[in-house]
């Protein structure tokens, strides 16, 4: 059986291990998360309970993992992440949890369009005790440009994560769909977004299927204080497309995962549903040695 090395940033980072309160479970690094976030259902914890919760398996979100940490090590004074598609917030809480454990102050940005899960995303940061006024949340889309969009998603599935923009010429055939909802809702470039924050570690990205679209729209313009890029991608199109759009601004790439297929990668074999791209700065060649030396 070939064992595999962990990436060494694991190793500054140390797991969780305490309490979970009533109603509760514990996340990595101690994220307080309500037992039925997930699913819809409760799983049941009526009672407090001591646990240990191990750091992340390898797989596709490994990677995401890997970069978050790696920015967060090596923050200059203040770190700030920008998580588009955010869902209930999981990556912007665990930013905060984890810079606190650090000492490092920090600025949250968060964008999610669908009403229930940016309430979701309120509600998980205020249960890790992170105020969410005190961030940068927004109730709308990404797009290419400034505007109103097309979101449709199923509504009955609470844990499906099938919410993206649709063109309007797909209304129709996305209202014939069982369970699904479409509503016009604001969107914001990237650039817009980016515009009150003079420097950003991470941007993570997971906005099924227009990644591309969004960064082609503004990325350029405001690459020069973005430290990585993290993307879940959604298609061989679309990862096809990336490659060339950051290859031409310079950008060095540290992971580069196909979605839909079985991978050796250099920590285990992976599944990947979603593929993975990470992306740094050229200015930064120190988050792409400490995101390579694994």
């Amino acid at each position: 059986m070939t064992r595999f090395t962990p990436h060494p940033i694991f190793h500054r980072f140390p797991s969780f291990q305490g309490w979970a309160e009533p109603g509760f479970e514990r996340g990595y690094y101690g994220m307080q998360i309500r037992d039925w976030i997930y699913t819809g259902t409760s799983k049941g914890y009526a009672e407090r309970r001591f646990v240990h919760v191990d750091h992340p398996p390898v797989d596709e979100e490994y990677f995401e993992w890997i970069t978050l940490l790696t920015a967060i090590a090596h923050a200059q004074e203040k770190f700030c992440i920008v998580e588009l598609g955010a869902g209930w917030g999981r990556w912007i809480t665990a930013s905060a949890l984890l810079c606190g454990r650090k000492g490092i102050e920090y600025s949250l940005v968060g964008v999610e369009a669908e009403p229930s899960r940016f309430n979701l995303m309120e509600m998980v940061l205020r249960d890790n005790w992170v105020e969410p006024e005190d961030h940068d949340l927004l109730q709308a889309a990404v797009a290419a440009a400034d505007g109103e969009v097309f979101l449709a998603g199923n509504e009955d599935r609470r844990e499906v994560y099938s919410h993206q923009m649709i063109r309007a010429h797909e209304v129709l055939e996305w209202q014939n769909l069982p369970g699904y909802v479409i509503r016009s809702v604001p969107a914001y470039s990237l650039q817009t977004i980016c515009a009150p924050h003079p420097f950003i570690d991470v941007v993570d990205i997971d906005v099924q299927g227009a990644e591309y679209e969004i960064l082609a729209g503004s990325f350029k313009a405001v690459s020069f204080k973005v430290g990585v890029v993290h993307i879940g991608t959604h298609s061989e199109d679309i990862e096809k497309s990336l490659r060339p759009l950051f290859g031409e601004m310079g950008w060095l790439k540290a992971f580069d995962y196909p979605c839909h297929r079985i991978v050796d990668t250099r920590f285990g074999t992976v599944a990947f549903v979603d593929g993975v791209q990470t992306w740094v700065n050229p200015d930064r060649p120190d988050l792409l040695a400490a995101l390579i030396e694994g």
